[in-house]
């Protein structure tokens, strides 16, 4: 026993957590043209050695109007400064549009993202610079009701532990999957994550992990900060049951939040379990339903005997920190 304490208090802090990128981040701002005007944000991130791509979003009032998604180009010539273009890619994406501009800032607390538009929408212009988010329900204290899984302390809650503890209370992925012993039939769980900052790596490799309720339904856990729109298995989506809506992601060594309410049902396809996730504020996925051929399956990777949660462990170093849940009447 006293072998085991040690080993669970070691602290680790894995080198993706250390990373900086300057250009990395949300920018915010307003757009015009011809024809509109409203408000805009973009995610930028890089996918390699001075190379970047994300996307902008146009919103004129709650409806947006465009998404453009980005690209650096190569071997700009104006030095400090990483030069930007794109298009919409598809009708679902808006009115036709594209974009040339450019991020630029010696300071990082104030880089500014500027360009033109033309387009289908008319010709105009754009301008923002990098704001920091923060999930609304960061640090969120439990109930007295709940069921506190993890608080940067205890591990009792689980049928192992082997990830590792960090000085900060926080724990990361290693090993294998982690599952809880407390069962709910209904519950809203709170779980705080982070992924790593993993530049050269695309798609499933890059900060994989997830939250799985009833340690079945995969709520995906990746850095999919950029992207859009998002796929079946990008973050804040259940995988191979709902598509996460737009896009609420950090980037990534950011704490982000998921808040989740899960409702049995009674496991038939009458009435079949539903899922609500709310990711750093915003609902992604409102009462889903589970498909009738996913009842008690889920996507894969699943423990049909595990507790309310299970956390996976993808080959990632992703960490986690203050879990709990409240049971749901």
């Amino acid at each position: 026993m006293t072998l085991l304490a040690l080993v669970f208090s070691v602290p680790v802090q894995a080198q993706p957590y250390g990373a900086k990128d300057k250009w990395m981040g949300i920018y915010e701002g307003e757009w015009q043209n011809a024809q509109g005007q409203g408000k805009f944000t973009a995610q930028i991130r890089p996918v390699g050695s001075n190379v970047y791509d994300g996307f902008v979003m146009l919103k004129n009032k709650a409806e947006t109007t465009a998404v453009i998604k980005l690209s650096s180009l190569a071997n700009a010539a104006e030095p400090g400064v990483i030069q930007l273009t794109g298009k919409t890619s598809s009708k679902e994406l808006g009115k036709e549009m594209q974009f040339e501009g450019k991020l630029s800032g010696n300071d990082p607390k104030s880089l500014k993202l500027a360009g033109t538009l033309k387009g289908g929408a008319g010709d105009g212009n754009l301008n923002g610079e990098r704001i920091e988010k923060q999930s609304p329900t960061m640090g969120a204290k439990p109930p007295k009701d709940a069921i506190v899984l993890f608080d940067g302390k205890q591990t009792n809650h689980w049928e192992t532990f082997p990830f590792l503890l960090n000085n900060d209370g926080s724990m990361q992925v290693q090993k294998e999957n982690m599952t809880a012993k407390d069962r709910l039939d209904n519950y809203q769980l709170h779980v705080e994550f982070r992924t790593p900052f993993m530049p050269a790596d695309h798609g499933q490799a890059r900060g994989n992990s997830g939250v799985y309720l009833q340690s079945i339904y995969e709520v995906q856990v990746l850095d999919s900060f950029g992207l859009y729109p998002l796929q079946i298995n990008d973050c804040g989506s259940i995988y191979g049951v709902k598509t996460a809506q737009g896009n609420a992601c950090l980037p990534p060594m950011e704490w982000q939040t998921y808040d989740i309410t899960y409702l049995s049902g009674d496991g038939t396809a009458a009435n079949p379990p539903k899922i609500t996730i709310v990711h750093n504020g915003e609902t992604v996925i409102d009462a889903a339903p589970v498909p009738a051929d996913k009842i008690g399956k889920g996507g894969g990777g699943g423990n049909s005997k595990g507790g309310l949660l299970m956390l996976q462990q993808h080959g990632n170093p992703v960490q986690y920190r203050n879990i709990w849940a409240v049971p749901v009447k």
